[in-house]
């Protein structure tokens, strides 16, 4: 279990490291501050830092045949499931307090900190949220089926912004202060205790899943 958490460990750590120190570099070398695009970019950042290093560590084990490996190991399905949670779980959770701390600490005004405290929790909830949704796809489906779902549904979901944009044409800043609103709201212990219970119950059905796995 511990050289499996390590394996799965070390995507998170490159791709996360590599995150924090391009926006470190940024906010302190280029940029100098905390400016609303590049605390926009940050919660992207944040968001494909995660996933991104999630589908990367399942590309290798579909194409070298790691669930086929592992089932013949004297491992539970719920401890391969947690050596893939628990690493994105903490580099997602590093990476969104580092990032808060980054940038709260480069500006002075309380309502910019509210408001870029809310939107990097929400985007580091976010990260951890659709992870643990992938997890569950992918012990379902395998990843090759569930890539497709993923970008059948990433072309969907490119609809929304049309649909909003028309809903409130002619009104778009109702739409903007309300989504401001909404961000500065957030807070920390409601945010984290909600992630956490999804990605737990995404981690239950995801043990289950791949206990009744018959395919790599």
């Amino acid at each position: 279990m511990k050289n499996l958490f390590s394996v799965n460990l070390k995507p998170f750590a490159v791709y996360l490291g590599s995150a924090a120190g391009l926006m470190t570099i940024l906010t302190h070398a280029v940029v100098r501050g905390a400016p609303a695009a590049l605390v926009l970019i940050a919660g992207l950042v944040i968001l494909f830092s995660v996933t991104g290093a999630v589908f990367s560590r399942e590309q290798y084990e579909e194409k070298h045949g790691g669930y086929a490996f592992l089932r013949i190991l004297p491992l539970r399905p719920s401890s391969i499931a947690a050596a893939k949670f628990l690493p994105m779980a903490a580099g997602t959770a590093l990476l969104t307090a580092y990032m808060i701390f980054l940038f709260t600490g480069a500006t002075e005004a309380t309502e910019a900190r509210l408001l870029i405290r809310g939107y990097l929790l929400f985007a580091g909830c976010l990260a951890a949220g659709l992870s643990a949704l992938f997890y569950l796809g992918l012990f379902l489906m395998g990843y090759t089926r569930f890539l497709v779902v993923v970008l059948s549904a990433t072309t969907a979901l490119g609809l929304v912004p049309m649909i909003l944009l028309n809903s409130y044409k002619g009104r778009m800043d109702i739409l903007v202060d309300g989504l401001l609103l909404k961000l500065k709201s957030i807070t920390l212990l409601p945010s984290v205790a909600s992630s956490l219970g999804i990605c737990l119950l995404f981690f239950i059905a995801s043990a289950f899943a791949l206990s009744r796995r018959k395919s790599p």
